[in-house]
């Protein structure tokens, strides 16, 4: 409803600029906030004020051509007038915008405002590269091209949350295995040819695919992309948010916590091109260091 310079300038972005310049994170979700905390190099508000966004991330549109069941219970296909507006509102800053992240909320393919969003974009500011989050089964060689995104994407981020099909299906509704693994392996080959600079997948892990961390490790690795493991929360009223304590195998309490812990041990989990949220490579630092401690009190019986 605001223009960017009024949100950039509210008074509650400048409460939350003044914490964060104090080294006060109390706004922050330390555990699932997969950036780093690190020293500000501004020190003032007024400084901050001055500066041009160079980074927009959007992620206010809800459509998606899937439900997966952590996430929502129904397909969601809206067309909101308000979004409209949007673009209009941000054109004003375009110009200084170097990187543009869609979407987080949904699925920019399944949305007409996103398509037309990345549509307007690309042909307009030709010089802004694109992070994109999708599911990756209407991303695909046609709609690539259409939108011609070769040498504009920066990263872009699939979320697959199970390596089998039979795990892959409990967990999207509506999905479309093949299709995914499909346009997944052309994308790939565009990477491999540097028209797109990184290739993430992103696995939220819950009670039901825990096991297969490591099986999307090793078929990562072997197609040169990063896997990144964030722990499922529930961030929507659905079905599956009221079952929580059920899905939340990384939480000491569940049942299966033990084998959870077993599973961050898999070597193919030591590996470079794994990342983790921070709440997920603690559990995994604190295990190992619990491990060799045991490992030396051993040795050190031993001898």
């Amino acid at each position: 409803e605001k223009s960017f310079e009024e949100i950039w300038n509210s008074k509650e972005a400048e409460t939350f600029r003044n914490k964060i310049i104090k080294k006060d994170y109390s706004l922050c979700n330390t555990d699932i906030c997969v950036g780093h905390i690190i020293d500000p190099k501004i020190n003032t508000p007024d400084e901050i004020k001055k500066l041009k966004c160079h980074k927009l991330r959007l992620s206010y549109d809800i459509n998606c051509n899937v439900a997966c069941i952590t996430c929502r219970d129904k397909i969601i296909n809206e067309n909101k007038k308000e979004y409209e507006q949007i673009y209009n509102k941000l054109e004003t800053i375009l110009q200084d915008i170097e990187e543009i992240q869609l979407s987080g909320a949904g699925d920019a393919f399944s949305s007409k405002h996103s398509r037309e969003l990345i549509k307007k974009i690309s042909k307009n500011f030709p010089h802004i590269k694109f992070n994109i989050d999708t599911n990756g089964i209407l991303f695909t060689q046609q709609e690539y091209e259409d939108f011609k995104l070769a040498g504009k994407i920066n990263d872009l981020n699939i979320s697959i949350p199970g390596f089998n099909k039979k795990t892959y299906d409990k967990i999207v509704i509506n999905g479309n295995y093949d299709k995914l693994f499909r346009n997944l392996d052309f994308l790939i080959n565009e990477k491999n040819k540097q028209n797109i600079n990184n290739i993430m997948i992103i696995m939220v892990i819950h009670a039901i695919n825990y096991k297969e961390m490591p099986l999307m490790s090793n078929y990562a690795k072997e197609k040169g992309i990063d896997v990144f493991y964030t722990c499922y929360q529930p961030w929507s009223n659905t079905i599956m948010a009221k079952k929580y304590d059920k899905m939340a195998i990384f939480k000491p309490k569940h049942p299966e916590y033990k084998k959870f812990l077993k599973v961050l041990e898999s070597p193919s989990l030591q590996e470079s091109h794994c990342r983790f949220e921070p709440f997920i490579e603690e559990i995994k630092f604190n295990n190992i260091n619990k491990n060799n401690s045991l490992i030396n009190k051993l040795l050190s019986f031993i001898k």
